[in-house]
């Protein structure tokens, strides 16, 4: 049994070989971010102490569990909260072909307590999708879109390590709480104003278009023809449901599959190609900016391992 991001508290007490970074904003909060193309099935278990977090993710699928618990189906756009009053243990599984992003952040147990709110009692408001053993829960929602915004201000976020960063981190980790304060507290009918049925149909479908041919030359106006959807319902519904607007997450595909590509070996010049990329320069900041690192630095890595 390992420690993972769903339990840990302490970034330096990860395992190294699990593909997660962590980050601490402060002694109440810890953010982790797992962001991994899977080409191998996952299956574990994790264990932990008295803990309180919000998990959302981006990109991927895949099911967690507590003991004594039903499991809990989690997607893209989805957002878990976790709060246990003691130690508390699971298993989490993830197929394989897939791009997970999930953002984590983790809070110290007493956190809400200390601001004479209990994070058990909130959770307790919203069992009905809950996965619910006696002293812990599992509560499974669609994300916000503030939620998945903030999530990928994370991912994104350009500060290098230092105070800035921190400040900036323990900023995103107060907005989760403000907005999950936001959702509880409100009204079930006015909670999120998702798109219609049929939108969200359409909607999948342009992800789905985007996620499969990445390389392509996909404006707005293209897509929005492509899926029989009007240009302004596909970018409010799109941000809505993923979390950023269509052209964002197409650039997110295309730098995953060339850092894919480049890691097998690939040259830059015809990753930067094949993944849909016409000018070298524009890629190779793009990268830089995406991940902190140059793609060919990226290939050299590979080149030397084989």
């Amino acid at each position: 049994m390992r420690p993972n991001w769903l339990f840990a508290t302490d970034p330096a007490k990860l395992d190294p070989a699990f593909p997660v970074r962590g980050e601490r904003a402060s002694d109440d909060l810890g953010i982790y971010v797992m962001d991994v193309f899977l080409d191998h099935a996952m299956r574990f278990r994790t264990e932990g102490p008295a803990a309180f977090s919000v998990s959302i993710f981006l990109s991927g699928n895949g099911m967690l569990m507590l003991d004594g618990g039903q499991p809990l189906r989690v997607r893209a756009g989805s957002a878990v909260l976790f709060a246990s009053r003691g130690h508390a243990s699971g298993e989490n599984a993830f197929s394989a072909g897939q791009n997970l992003l999930c953002v984590d952040f983790r809070y110290a147990a007493d956190f809400l307590d200390r601001l004479g709110e209990s994070p058990f009692a909130s959770a307790r408001r919203r069992s009905a999708e809950a996965s619910v053993p006696s002293d812990a829960i599992l509560l499974g929602f669609r994300a916000s879109p503030n939620l998945l915004r903030i999530a990928a201000d994370v991912v994104r976020c350009p500060l290098s390590p230092g105070l800035a960063r921190r400040l900036a981190m323990l900023a995103r980790g107060i907005d989760v709480l403000s907005e999950l304060t936001l959702l509880v507290e409100a009204p079930t009918a006015t909670r999120l104003a998702l798109p219609a049925p049929s939108d969200r149909r359409r909607i999948g479908e342009a992800r789905t278009i985007l996620d499969e041919d990445y390389a392509g030359v996909w404006t707005i106006s293209r897509l929005s023809q492509a899926v029989g959807l009007n240009q302004r319902k596909l970018k409010r519904g799109f941000h809505d449901l993923v979390g950023m607007p269509p052209h964002a997450y197409l650039k997110e595909q295309r730098l995953q599959a060339a850092y894919r590509m480049l890691e097998t070996g690939w040259s830059v010049t015809e990753t930067a190609s094949r993944t849909g990329f016409s000018n070298l320069s524009h890629f190779a900041k793009a990268f830089r900016h995406r991940f902190g690192t140059v793609p060919s630095t990226v290939r050299a890595g590979s080149t030397s391992a084989s």
